[in-house]
């Protein structure tokens, strides 16, 4: 017998939930029960992936926050706190990379805004979730990466 925990009022944020990976877990999250915070640059994605996700879960709610910057991370979990009084579940979808540059030509300001993406947003939103969590005896975090992670990727170009 194949059975799944409940997500039904559990609280949920998905840093980088507005497009790919990020959207396709907030989805996801949704469906299964859970309110869903999407965390993104992008307002005018965040307001399609927000309608979108409001299909499963009337609550669900977009926050307009660079993951990679400390207030705005702190903003928007007060945010959730406040709104829901939980963060049950984090997923860290926040990253990716803008620039195809070969190694040897890739300006090292670039590269430190790759590392902020992909490494500084994770430790961000986990260190603001993880006391809520620790008070709640209960918490998931979940840290994704698509396969450009693993594997080098040849003119890929993201930007969450």
């Amino acid at each position: 017998m194949n059975r799944r925990a409940s997500l039904q009022g559990q609280a949920a944020l998905v840093s980088g939930g507005t497009a790919g990976i990020g959207l396709a877990a907030a989805e996801r999250l949704a469906q299964e029960g859970a309110r869903v915070a999407m965390l993104g640059r992008n307002p005018e994605r965040g307001a399609a992936a927000q309608e979108q996700v409001r299909r499963s879960s009337p609550d669900a709610l977009f926050l307009q926050a660079d993951a990679a910057r400390r207030e705005e991370v702190e903003a928007a979990f007060g945010q959730i706190l406040a709104r829901w009084g939980r963060i049950d579940i984090l997923v860290n979808c926040a990253g990716g990379f803008t620039r195809t540059d070969p190694l040897e030509e890739l300006a090292e300001a670039e590269w430190g805004r790759v590392v902020d993406w992909n490494l500084k947003s994770a430790y961000l939103c986990a260190q603001q979730a993880a006391p809520a969590m620790k008070r709640a005896g209960y918490g998931r975090i979940v840290n994704v990466s698509s396969i450009a992670g693993r594997e080098g990727v040849l003119e890929a170009s993201l930007a969450y």
